[in-house]
């Protein structure tokens, strides 16, 4: 296989070619097992090997818009990078561990989790304590990233927020069901319609202002966070009343493609988003929750903090024990929570930081 590194497009290279040259370019991450992406970037899950921790970890990488140059993509995920970076500092926000660079592009690794909620809904094996408090945590983790200069992440959806198991590195936990720990995930489009003037999202979970492309805030990604509570709650349903996994991104079996389109997610927020599927798992307090969260007029949907306190009652009313150390974690995680630079927190990190942002600035 041959390249020549003078001309190189990595952006413009076939999948397994890039793949190829990671694994070269990082030799110690082991093997490149699988590729994963979603709007604006791609992620490359390397396998580090048996004896190492963590095992897996993943490089991301921009995903080039439309006409956009190599150097414009380059810019744009440096300022993906350093909105997250500025977002790190807490537990319920996934984290990046190393920046690099490769073939003149800009890399952020991360460690890759055991789960991440699309998997959870798929599986449906959890009980009602532990769906509650995943969606706690990722409130929470949403608090506060808006605390820190978030104005919408513009890209919830359940492939995008990361599930840590505590059970896994802590033993002897007591059974609260509240272990589960939610990460939200992947910035690539936060507060691109400030930056992008995109408003881009996941259509299934787009809200109605990033639709007519009007002035989004952190009610937008509220609406979004309704199609995933009523997702994770009922069992993998979309309000509008169809197993999602089943027939978006990618139709399963001989399901119909419609839903891939535009025009069906408009004409649902048209007819005012309403819940076509009713389901027994979701009681009324859940209900009318998730209904006022998915709201077309943006001053009836709750704040974030309105939904994190509505979700504590819910947990409260099923187990006072689950409750109060949901309150403790809660607590304690954003007591650890700092708001110093990058330069005190990780030097490590900040000095490759500076540095591809030095490097970069000279050819963009």
């Amino acid at each position: 296989m041959e390249f020549h590194m003078s001309s190189l497009n990595f952006y413009e290279l076939d999948l397994e070619k890039q793949k190829t040259l990671l694994e070269i370019r990082f030799p110690k991450r082991g093997k490149c097992i699988e590729e994963t992406g979603g709007l604006c970037g791609q992620i490359f899950i390397f396998d580090q090997g048996i004896n190492v921790l963590p095992r897996f970890v993943c490089a991301k990488i921009a995903k080039p818009l439309r006409y956009e140059k190599k150097e414009e993509t380059s810019k744009r995920f440096l300022q993906e990078l350093e909105a997250q970076l500025s977002f790190y500092q807490n537990m319920y926000v996934h984290w990046i561990t190393d920046v690099d660079t490769a073939y003149d592009i800009p890399i952020a690794w991360f460690r890759y989790w055991d789960s991440d909620l699309l998997t959870v809904i798929k599986d449906n094996k959890s009980n009602i304590t532990t769906k509650l408090s995943m969606l706690t945590y990722l409130c929470a983790g949403l608090e506060h990233c808006y605390s820190q200069g978030l104005v919408a992440h513009q890209d919830l959806k359940p492939a995008n927020i990361f599930i840590r198991n505590l059970s896994k590195s802590f033993r002897d936990l007591p059974n609260f069901n509240i272990y589960e720990i939610a990460m939200v995930a992947d910035f690539g489009l936060a507060n691109a319609f400030q930056r992008l003037k995109l408003f881009d999202g996941a259509k299934p979970y787009k809200s109605p202002e990033q639709w007519s492309e009007k002035q989004l805030t952190s009610k937008s990604d509220v609406f979004s966070l309704g199609v995933i509570f009523y997702e994770l709650l009922s069992g993998g349903y979309h309000p509008v009343g169809i197993k999602l996994y089943e027939h978006w991104p990618e139709p399963m079996r001989d399901n119909s493609k419609k839903w891939t389109r535009d025009d069906v997610w408009k004409k649902w927020i048209k007819q005012g988003a309403l819940i076509n599927h009713k389901n027994s798992d979701i009681n009324d307090e859940l209900g009318e929750l998730i209904s006022k969260m998915l709201s077309i007029d943006v001053q009836v949907r709750p704040t974030i903090d309105q939904v994190l306190n509505s979700l504590l009652l819910e947990v409260e009313k099923l187990n006072q024990d689950s409750y109060e150390q949901l309150i403790f974690q809660l607590d304690y995680f954003k007591s650890e929570s700092c708001n110093t630079g990058l330069e005190k927190k990780w030097p490590y990190l900040n000095k490759k930081w500076e540095n591809l942002k030095l490097k970069h600035s000279k050819t963009t």
